[in-house]
């Protein structure tokens, strides 16, 4: 894999919080709770395709799972995979903000879903932007799946067995952006 440190340089320098933030604001602000994922992923979808990257749905209609990539035809692939799917608010008289409404409060990003992993998603969602304007010798991808916190039947399952029987390509590398508390995890 070849990345010129010219590109990457001018990539990094490329990154805009407040678009990161806009992202997330928007995947926040639509409830998801695993089950009821079909409006998210349809509206990233949409997003995704404003800014100019093809995107195929796999799974259900109503819990559709998404795949982007750009430079499909390079050798090597890069995955970024997360859910969009949160858990349901088990207390909602213990929520001192709305769920579903997202607040910037001294740099910190509140609403459902935030910390995960709509947060993450959106920054996959930026490198995404970011990425067609790159000279890469590789490929980069996002697989973005619902029913990630209810045991993954109808996302993340149905991805591996389709890349399995061939019918997905299988990524080279794939980055996986759930909270982890600093630490990077080899699976």
């Amino acid at each position: 894999m070849v990345v010129s440190t010219l590109s990457l340089d001018k990539a990094l320098s490329k990154i805009d919080r407040n678009r990161i933030i806009e992202i997330a604001k928007d995947l926040i602000s639509i409830p998801s709770v695993s089950g009821e994922e079909k409006e998210v992923m349809h509206f990233t979808r949409g997003l995704l395709e404003d800014i100019g990257v093809e995107t195929e749905f796999h799974g259900g209609e109503d819990r559709p799972i998404i795949q982007a990539i750009i430079n499909p035809d390079a050798e090597k692939l890069l995955i970024f995979n997360g859910h969009l799917d949160v858990v349901p608010i088990a207390k909602p008289d213990a929520w001192t903000r709305e769920p579903w409404t997202p607040i910037l409060e001294e740099n910190r990003l509140f609403g459902r879903g935030s910390s995960d992993m709509k947060s993450s998603c959106a920054v996959m969602i930026h490198l995404m932007e970011l990425a067609q304007d790159m000279d890469l010798d590789l490929a980069i991808g996002v697989h973005l799946v619902p029913d990630e916190e209810k045991g993954a039947e109808f996302g993340s399952k149905i991805l591996v067995d389709k890349i399995k029987s061939g019918e997905l390509r299988r990524p080279d590398y794939v980055v996986i952006g759930e909270q982890s508390n600093l630490k990077v995890r080899i699976a």
